[in-house]
């Protein structure tokens, strides 16, 4: 299953690195995931259990990340996005 979380965050963050290794052209990898990343926090274990581990297989492709000492990335972990104290239509 191609959709499934180890596919999406695990081997399509490999393909990329990959892909980034081989291009004369990229410069740096952006990988923005979820609040929550931490493998063992309440909130992932939940979530593993609800999704497939959906929160392991992204720490996992964090993690492939994290081991490429000859690239350039940047992990964003943005939590819940939007702007606080802003009127709706503001």
């Amino acid at each position: 299953d191609t959709s499934h979380p180890r596919m999406v965050n695990y081997e399509g963050v490999k393909n990329i690195i990959n892909a980034v290794r081989s291009s004369k052209n990229c410069k740096r990898i952006v990988r923005v995931t979820g609040k929550g990343e931490e493998p063992w926090s309440i909130f992932s274990i939940l979530i593993n259990m609800l999704g497939n581990m959906a929160k392991a297989w992204n720490y996992e492709g964090e993690e492939l990340l994290r081991q490429c000492t000859d690239l350039d990335y940047t992990i964003v972990r943005p939590g819940v996005m939007g702007t606080p104290n802003v009127a709706e239509g503001a």
